[in-house]
C-alpha cells in the first residue's frame, strides 16, 4: 500500500486526494500520489483539490469518491468539478 502524505495535521476538514486509473486511456492504475488535506475551511479544501486535479493532469475518469470528513465524521463527498454533495442531500 502507497503511504499518503499529510500536508497538514490540523484543521476541521479533511479528505484524502488520490486517484484511479482511466481504462479509456490506457492507465489500470493510479496516475497520483495520494495526499491528505485538512483545513479550517472547506473552500481550501476546493482550493486544494483544484491544485492537485492541476498538477497531476487528473480528468474525471481519474477522480474516485472523495470522502471529506468534518472533526473525523463524514459529511459529504467532493466532486470532480469540486462541487461539496453533503450527506443527505444537505
Amino acid at each position: 500500500m502507497e503511504q499518503v502524505i499529510t500536508l497538514t495535521t490540523t484543521g476541521r476538514f479533511a479528505v484524502c486526494f488520490r486517484s484511479v486509473g482511466n481504462p479509456d486511456f490506457g492507465q489500470y492504475r493510479p496516475i497520483s500520489k495520494p495526499i491528505k488535506v485538512t483545513s479550517d475551511t472547506l473552500e481550501n479544501l476546493i482550493h486544494a483539490a483544484k491544485d492537485y486535479q492541476e498538477f497531476w493532469s487528473i480528468g474525471a475518469g481519474n477522480w474516485p469518491k472523495m470522502v471529506v470528513t468534518e472533526n473525523g465524521k463524514k459529511i459529504g463527498q467532493l466532486s470532480y468539478n469540486c462541487t461539496m454533495i453533503r450527506e443527505g442531500g444537505r
